[in-house]
């Protein structure tokens, strides 16, 4: 899912035991989007943090300089 709602994802967000890194438990894999995208907002430093897969998805918005 998106990782759009910043106070669900980070509630859900857990350190594992063994390596000492951060897991958002509320999925496997996470999303930025469309709505989520800016390179300067929260969204991405939360997903910078978590060791999870982050799915990237581009829409028709999206111009070749940030892609």
């Amino acid at each position: 899912h998106e990782a759009l709602l910043l106070d669900y994802e980070s509630a859900l967000t857990r350190v594992d035991s063994r390596t000492g890194q951060l897991y958002d438990v509320s999925a496997h894999m996470v999303w930025i989007g469309e709505r989520t995208r800016q390179l300067d907002h929260a969204h991405i430093e939360f997903a910078s943090r978590i060791r999870n897969p982050i799915g990237i998805k581009l829409g028709p918005s999206t111009t070749a300089e940030e892609a």
